[in-house]
């Protein structure tokens, strides 16, 4: 007797509706990417998307706001009071950190420093990251990356409570 199973047609439409999504999410990156500070009007509605519950769209998020430059946009100083979902915002930044892009490189320089500064603007909720910061800073990584990861480290020590975050780093 043959079990009951779903039509192949819906497999199929399920996998067209995943693979327009991604299509579209990437041609809005594209855009989005190249217009610079143009694209300054759309940094609140990204912060949003940094909550989202899907990983691949908060690191897309985050690395079209570091494309942007928006290190300088007024809501980006406060980050961790308008991001809903704090933890889900810092996944997607460690993942820029130590994580690969679609084409199996390491994220170029200015993105991981933009991640940097947003874990540290990011305070007691980026207490997570402190463990792979404390690895950068130990790392032979780029020593402009590693100023950023200590300041980094730093800001989230003042700000959860305790400057004891950074004791495992001094030998």
């Amino acid at each position: 007797k043959r079990s009951p199973m779903l039509p192949r047609s819906w497999g199929q439409r399920a996998l067209q509706a995943d693979m327009d999504a991604w299509s579209r999410q990437r041609e809005a990156k594209a855009r989005l990417s190249v217009m610079g500070t143009n694209a300054w009007p759309a940094v609140p509605r990204l912060i949003e998307l940094l909550s989202h519950r899907e990983l691949r769209i908060r690191v897309t998020t985050v690395e079209v706001l570091g494309r942007i430059r928006a290190e300088g946009h007024p809501a980006m100083q406060a980050l961790r009071d308008r991001c809903s979902r704090p933890e889900r915002a810092v996944e997607a930044f460690c993942w820029l950190l130590t994580g690969r892009n679609e084409f199996a490189s390491e994220y170029d320089p200015a993105l991981r420093r933009f991640a940097l500064e947003c874990l540290g603007r990011s305070g007691a909720s980026a207490k997570p990251a402190v463990p792979k910061l404390i690895k950068l800073v130990g790392s032979d990584e780029d020593h402009e990356l590693r100023a950023v990861a200590v300041a980094a480290l730093g800001a989230i020590g003042a700000k959860a409570g305790g400057a004891g975050l950074l004791k495992p780093t001094i030998r």
